[in-house]
């Protein structure tokens, strides 16, 4: 059982009514063994008519001990049992917040553990829930969000970091977020569970997410803002930690052909720059470290074609290609600034 702020004390602090948990002062102030065992007999009451059929009775003795005898070793065994009755009448979100107060205010409670596992089961059921009606509708989908269910999780991984459960949280967060359209919060959650957890069986899952919602984010090279070389590293990085394991082969595959298109979408943005220095500035030797990096970044692609043969260009010194608006006005010459000494 959680050790209470004595009631002195809190005289002392000024009398004031914010504590640490979210029990009343007034009933830390009450604590006796003659409150215990009232408490306890009411949650023995409540679970003999559970028992017998009668949920609606028995979730009345719960409630009693959860709002008056919060302070006895019978309030969590109350809450719990209470949260399992709402959860079998499909009232998923009460039914969580009856965990969650066992969660923030009795660490000690001996089926903490198992109040941590049914608060994620619940979050796991809203969030399909969503993801139904994300499916379905797209009209449904504009009356719903992931609020309840990522709050769910977050809950969990804010009151109990070592459980098994909060890095799977956090990748159901990224992922809720992503389908929530919040792609950048969604990275941030990953890198949370990457950082926080790098043992954790659901990196993987975690790099693929994060490289999938990297290039998501890119609607072509003509846009690539440093996207598409973050998305090169959560291939890299997955491949580098996870290239050899068998279990995986099929990640793996899409890790590979992920790492491809994100290549090929860099070299395209960097033949973009090169393009412009050379054909619309006639600056070759601006644009030829840019022809060069498409050539080193993805030797394969076609884009690394065009840029061998314009360095070829560049280097017998062939006459740029002009277009109507050079034929027009002449063509517009790039001069870089001297550097002055």
């Amino acid at each position: 059982m959680k050790r209470w702020v004595p009631f002195g004390l809190l005289l002392l602090l000024g009398g004031c009514k914010v504590v640490k948990n979210d029990i009343p002062p007034e009933q830390i102030a009450m604590q006796s063994p003659f409150r215990e065992q009232q408490a306890a007999e009411f949650f023995e009451q409540g679970k003999a008519y559970e028992e017998s059929g009668n949920a609606y009775v028995a979730a009345k003795n719960y409630q009693i001990v959860c709002r008056q005898f919060l302070e006895t070793q019978a309030a969590p065994k109350s809450f719990h049992a209470w949260s399992r009755i709402l959860a079998s009448q499909k009232k998923y979100d009460s039914a969580f917040q009856k965990l969650a107060f066992v969660l923030k205010n009795y660490p000690d409670y001996p089926l903490y553990d198992v109040a941590v596992q049914e608060g994620f089961t619940i979050a796991c059921y809203l969030m399909k829930k969503y993801e139904q009606a994300k499916r379905s509708s797209k009209i449904l989908s504009f009356f719903k969000d992931p609020k309840q269910a990522i709050e769910g999780f977050q809950y969990i991984v804010s009151h109990s970091p070592r459980s098994s459960y909060a890095p799977q949280a956090l990748l159901y967060t990224a992922e809720l977020q992503q389908l929530d359209r919040e792609p950048a919060k969604a990275v941030e959650t990953l890198e949370q569970l990457i950082d926080r957890y790098p043992k954790s069986e659901w990196i993987p899952s975690a790099y693929l997410l994060q490289s999938e919602i990297y290039l998501s984010m890119l609607n072509s090279a003509a846009n690539d803002q440093g996207v598409t070389q973050r998305a090169v590293s959560s291939c890299e990085e997955f491949l580098l930690l996870f290239g050899q394991r068998e279990d995986l082969s099929k990640e793996i595959a899409i890790a590979k052909a992920r790492l491809q298109k994100a290549q090929n979408l860099y070299a395209k943005s960097r033949l973009l720059f090169g393009e412009f220095f050379y054909l619309r500035r006639h600056y070759p030797e601006g644009a030829l470290p840019f022809y060069q990096e498409v050539r080193l970044f993805a030797p394969e692609s076609s884009a690394a074609q065009l840029a061998n043969r314009r360095i070829e260009s560049i280097n017998n010194g062939t006459r740029i290609p002009t277009n109507w608006a050079d034929h027009l006005w002449g063509p517009v010459i790039y001069k870089p600034m001297e550097i002055s000494e």
